[in-house]
């Protein structure tokens, strides 16, 4: 069972953070390490914006210089290590782009398109399991691009979940050459596997 920590009265008490199968529940964004490869404190010259953390800091409504991204054509990463001994199930995750050029910035180029694939691990992603994949459209020049709230419904459990986001070619057949991904949130949602 995941645990988390509460302070009350001075001492540190310890709540288990469960959920069911038919009662979900959103786990707490301190639950847990960030992973993942993209944001300033990540050791590639490709990255920026803020660091990975600013991702689960619970503010949906961030720039691209303060959400954590990538700045190349290339897939991204971006999830949890939810710790030695604790394996959970997501049923449910959500994305937020940046506030101001939204998921991807493709230089003016519109409609590009971004998939999206949950994907688990119990091995630090030595062996990767595809949970789900989906896709969206996002429109790069306004960088009006809606959250993406997708439910999953493989039960598989794992230590670490992450998305990656994988940018493809644009409605008209032009490969994508923008920046992938600026984020400014993720949430999984879930329960703790018996």
């Amino acid at each position: 069972m995941a645990l988390h920590a509460a302070q009350s009265a001075g001492r540190q008490l310890t709540m288990p953070v469960t959920g069911s199968a038919s009662n979900p529940i959103a786990f707490p964004q301190s639950d847990g390490t960030p992973i993942g490869d993209i944001g300033e404190d990540v050791a590639d010259h490709s990255t920026s914006g803020g660091n990975i953390g600013v991702a689960f800091d619970g503010n949906t409504d961030q720039s691209h210089n303060v959400g954590p991204r990538k700045n190349q054509a290339a897939p991204s990463y971006i999830g949890k290590d939810w710790g030695a001994g604790t394996q959970r199930v997501v049923t449910r995750f959500e994305a937020f782009g940046s506030n101001s050029i939204g998921f991807s910035n493709s230089g003016g180029v519109p409609e590009a398109n971004v998939r999206v694939h949950l994907e688990g691990s119990n091995d630090n992603f030595v062996t990767v399991v595809p949970v789900h994949t989906s896709g969206f459209q996002t429109d790069v020049v306004s960088g009006a691009a809606a959250p993406f709230d997708e439910a999953v419904s493989d039960t598989q459990a794992f230590r670490y979940h992450r998305l990656r986001f994988e940018p493809v070619v644009v409605a008209d057949g032009t490969p994508y050459t923008g920046n992938c991904c600026n984020i400014a949130e993720v949430r999984f949602y879930g329960y703790d596997a018996p």
